[in-house]
């Protein structure tokens, strides 16, 4: 956690940061990131000997190297193991200046990013998803050679405005966004955000399979009318709370559906109309079924 140094009990309803840091304070940030190399020797033996096994109580690990190396490094532990990898690598535009290199030829570039995208892959769990941040520089060399050297599946391309007030370019044009790549394989999913504020409210209510909310099966709005959706004026045969499709074919000539059978039973054949329909537009076009 950065900048430790600006939490404010009164902002956020906590011990607040103080030299030295209280046993209050700690608690009150359990994930706050501890780098041993700011303790003597004997401290960090006695720290380490006090956990009969670090990992399980470590959320994740920080390393401070060239990605190659971390990635090798990280390579016996976690092969196969992880869920999702995100690479933002040197765009390769002077433009955005950075410790890496960037002005790399094309294809010194795409070597670079190659090697460490085929050392991550063997760290990817089965259905991994695996972004890449890029700019228009090197996003079609880059989708490219994961497409073609990885076999990955491209799920999406996000637009992402990442400088407003935009940078400046070699073209002369400024730039202000940048992009997101997703890639995965047959097994990845994409999940969804939550829903909340006036977005939560127009669902609900929640079944088995998720929320949802109740609403007018005929269409509103634009293009709504019978003569802009021809194929979607058709009757449902409604008894009780059941309802079904029935048999009926479609007729090119007078553009309509013709019904190939009769409500039965205690069926009630209902159209999507509103009764001013049938003073704009007449009776349903909607035929029985034609005698032999």
């Amino acid at each position: 956690m950065h900048a430790i140094n600006e939490i404010a009990a009164e902002k956020l309803g906590q011990p607040a940061y103080t030299e030295p840091l209280t046993v209050s304070f700690l608690k009150s940030n359990p994930h706050l990131m501890l780098d041993t190399a700011f303790f003597g020797a004997e401290f960090i033996d006695r720290l380490l000997a006090g956990f009969e096994d670090i990992d399980i109580h470590t959320g994740g690990q920080l390393l401070h190297s060239e990605n190659f190396q971390a990635i090798r490094l990280l390579s016996p532990k976690y092969a196969g193991s992880l869920t999702c990898i995100y690479i933002d690598p040197p765009y390769n535009t002077d433009a955005s200046p950075i410790i890496y290199k960037n002005g790399y030829r094309h294809s010194s570039w795409l070597t670079l990013m190659s090697d460490r995208l085929l050392a991550a892959d063997s760290l990817r769990l089965k259905g991994a998803i695996v972004c890449v941040a890029i700019d228009d520089y090197e996003c079609p060399s880059l989708v490219g050679a994961v497409n073609s050297t990885l076999g990955y599946g491209q799920l999406a391309t996000i637009v992402v405005r990442s400088k407003p007030q935009g940078r400046p370019t070699t073209t002369g044009f400024s730039a202000n966004h940048e992009y997101g790549i997703f890639w995965g394989d047959e097994h990845s999913v994409v999940g969804r955000m939550p829903r909340e504020g006036s977005k939560a409210q127009r669902y609900p209510h929640r079944d088995e399979k998720g929320i949802y909310a109740w609403a007018n099966f005929r269409k509103s709005g634009s293009d709504s009318d019978r003569k802009d959706r021809k194929r979607s004026f058709y009757p449902l045969f409604v008894k009780d709370d059941q309802i079904r499709i029935p048999e009926m074919t479609w007729s090119d000539e007078d553009e309509s559906w013709h019904l190939s059978e009769q409500p039965g039973g205690e069926e009630v054949k209902v159209l999507p109309m509103m009764p001013t329909d049938q003073r704009r537009y007449g009776p349903a076009p909607l035929s029985e079924p034609r005698s032999k």
